[in-house]
């Protein structure tokens, strides 16, 4: 019986801790799949994989603090918002949207934060 606590989706994506000597970043989360999204670069290049849910909870325990931006740090505003319209997501461009739900916004977000990585 595997007793790891796995922290909840909203509490994951966005966030950062280190695996192997490099920085990872939670793209988003897959509660079903029992996965994690993550993006990190190694020698230069951008690499993006899944990874076990239980191995992101042990890392994010081990580096509570590590956070990137406001995409889940809960002491501040969320990016996400709802609108009369859709679903939307803050940048500092503006706002970008609309999605259908709030999972396709994160997943968007999650998707926007990759890109700018890589710019």
């Amino acid at each position: 019986m595997n007793d790891t606590f796995v922290a909840p989706e909203s509490r994951m994506t966005g966030r950062l801790f280190l695996r192997d000597g490099c920085l990872h970043f939670v793209l988003d989360v897959d509660i079903d799949a029992g996965t994690a999204r993550v993006s990190c670069a190694k020698n230069g290049q951008r690499q993006v994989f899944d990874i076990p849910l239980t191995d992101v909870a042990e890392r994010l325990a081990g580096n509570p603090n590590l956070v990137l931006d406001t995409h889940s740090n809960h002491s501040k505003p969320d990016r996400i918002k709802r609108r009369s319209d859709g679903w939307f997501f803050a940048t500092r461009g503006g706002a970008q949207g609309p999605f259908a739900t709030e999972s396709e916004a994160r997943k968007a977000l999650g998707d926007y934060l990759l890109a700018a990585q890589s710019a």
